[in-house]
């Protein structure tokens, strides 16, 4: 009577702990899938910003820019962030000569500048 008990007891052991197991194995799965689709996200992530890094560049540059590999990727970017300081700096020089011409024009006369001005989104834009 005795061994029966303690073989029920030990055969109840053994399907806790099979149990815990299975428990343990399924957070573990779960973990896996969404480590595995965090992972697909942030390589879907990468490939649109090469191919957008490529393309805006191109737009920048009028020439023809591969889609880098992901170690090229941060020469690209450099390359981007020169070719936009270049452009602000342009329009920026572009906008005082005009607000200095503009100063020197008859009240007739309307400059790029007032032209900008009364464009709708220039304020917000000389906010940011």
């Amino acid at each position: 009577m005795m061994q029966k008990k303690e073989m029920v007891t030990a055969n109840r052991n053994v399907y806790h702990e099979v149990e815990r197991k299975n428990q343990a194995l399924s957070l573990v799965k779960k973990q896996l899938e969404e480590s595995r689709l965090s992972a697909q996200r942030m390589s879907l992530m990468m490939e649109n910003l090469r191919r957008c890094t490529a393309r805006f560049l191109t737009k920048l540059t009028k020439s023809k820019q591969g889609v880098p590999s992901n170690h090229q990727l941060q020469e690209m970017i450099h390359k981007l962030n020169e070719e936009l300081s270049r452009l602000v700096k342009q329009i920026a020089s572009t906008l005082i000569k005009d607000g200095q011409a503009s100063a020197s024009l008859a009240d007739g006369d309307v400059s790029e500048m007032l032209r900008l001005q009364k464009m709708p989104g220039f304020s917000s834009v000389t906010r940011a």
